[in-house]
């Protein structure tokens, strides 16, 4: 068990070795990194669309937001629908078999679950709102635990925690950033706590990528802004809680600057870590400030005293979008890694990994459908159609179509 004062110790430790992986963008222990082709030349598979489910006016499937999507042994859907507080299960076929939860601060009910997974045959749900998990079997709610506790530096908070299979959990914590975006002090912590160890020290601190949360000082103002791009340090546990996958990818650096993938078993202990070749993407000027221009459209407030040119003269400008977007970890343990997402082209690519994180082939999906599950050649996940109405789709893997 690791005190309140070690951890502090093992954090201090962990981000002065910080320091001297900073061109790798995040610090693990050590482990070999193997060289990869080019993730964008693998060969492409053909998804082909098998079942959509939604509608504006149904009284099942006329979705709210969606914030969490898994299946459990007999392919029912779970949907977590956060304004709600409400899990929906859906038959394999669409219809209603039961709904889960209710919104409030009471056993089973939530505030604002965020996350969803399975240990072993009973289904948890993660409630940031109330630092807190809650626990159900065949739709009956068994208990509720309370997040790990974590020491905190100030300014801290810890934005999600998940269960993992051996009791122990892991946990983001980040911080508001009071450097400009890009600084190398703004970084997040990913931390494993729990089990029958107690307070365990961090698994791995990541830089934080340009600009999530851009705040910003100027002539004694601190202006603070939604997302230019909406990214974040890449992660994702198995959906039986087994890995924690860890994705640090190039923003604004060299053509093929390399993309790591470092995988995490719920011990702690690195499975494995590789590197990849990836082709970024050049960002133009045009893109560029559309990008500032919504990030001021989403932060407008009366009497805002500083506009596009003022952005652009304090904000560092990427050369390229964001080699990678998203990272999503299959049942069988495959991982895929959601490539760039170009507002101008329709569909997003995936490059498919192993178990040991040998490259496999390209899947293109449409660029807003937002993946959640893999079973095999089955893909589950969500997207909005032109009226924002949410649509549970599930698409499967041509087979043999290897190009």
């Amino acid at each position: 068990m690791v005190s309140s004062s070690q951890f502090r110790h093992h954090r201090v430790v962990f981000e002065r070795q910080r320091w001297a992986g900073l061109l790798l963008g995040f610090v693990l222990w050590p482990t070999g990194a193997i060289a990869q082709p080019l993730l964008t030349s693998l060969p492409t598979r053909t998804a082909r669309l098998e079942v959509s489910l939604g509608a504006f006016d149904d009284p099942v499937l006329a979705f709210s937001r969606i914030s969490g999507l898994t299946v459990d042994s007999e392919e029912r859907m779970h949907v977590l629908q956060p304004m709600e507080g409400v899990v929906t299960v859906l038959n394999p076929d669409g219809s209603l078999h039961r709904r889960i939860g209710n919104r409030g601060r009471g056993p089973g009910e939530f505030l604002d679950p965020a996350g969803i997974g399975w240990r072993g045959d009973t289904l948890w749900v993660m409630d940031a709102a109330q630092a807190r998990v809650s626990w159900f079997h065949q739709g009956e709610h068994v208990q509720t635990s309370r997040f790990v506790p974590i020491p905190l530096e100030r300014g801290e908070r810890i934005a999600a925690q998940w269960p993992m299979a051996d009791g122990s959990s892991f946990a983001i914590v980040t911080r508001e950033f009071e450097q400009p975006a890009g600084h190398p002090d703004n970084y997040f912590l990913i931390v494993r706590a729990g089990g029958n160890e107690g307070i365990l020290g961090p698994v791995a601190v990541l830089r934080e990528s340009f600009p999530f949360r851009v705040i910003v000082r100027h002539s004694q103002r601190t202006l603070r802004l939604q997302p230019v791009f909406r990214d974040f340090p890449l992660q994702s546990t198995s959906d039986s809680g087994m890995r924690l996958a860890i994705v640090d990818r190039p923003f604004g650096t060299a053509s093929e600057a390399p993309l790591r993938l470092t995988m995490v078993g719920a011990s702690g202990d690195t499975i494995y870590s590789r590197e990849y070749r990836v082709g970024t993407v050049p960002l133009t000027d045009h893109e560029w400030d559309a990008g500032l221009r919504g990030a001021l459209a989403r932060s407008d407030r009366p009497g805002r005293p500083y506009g596009l040119r003022e952005l652009k003269e304090w904000l560092p400008r990427p050369a390229h979008w964001p080699s990678a977007t998203r990272v999503v970890l299959g049942l069988d343990h495959s991982v895929w890694i959601g490539l760039a997402e170009i507002p101008s082209r329709a569909e997003k690519e995936w490059a498919v990994m192993d178990e040991n994180g040998v490259p496999l082939f390209r899947v293109e999906l449409p660029r807003d459908f937002r993946l959640f599950i893999v079973s095999r050649d089955v893909l589950w996940g969500v997207w909005q159609d032109e009226f924002d109405v949410p649509h549970v789709r599930r698409y499967r893997l041509e087979e043999g179509d290897h190009r």
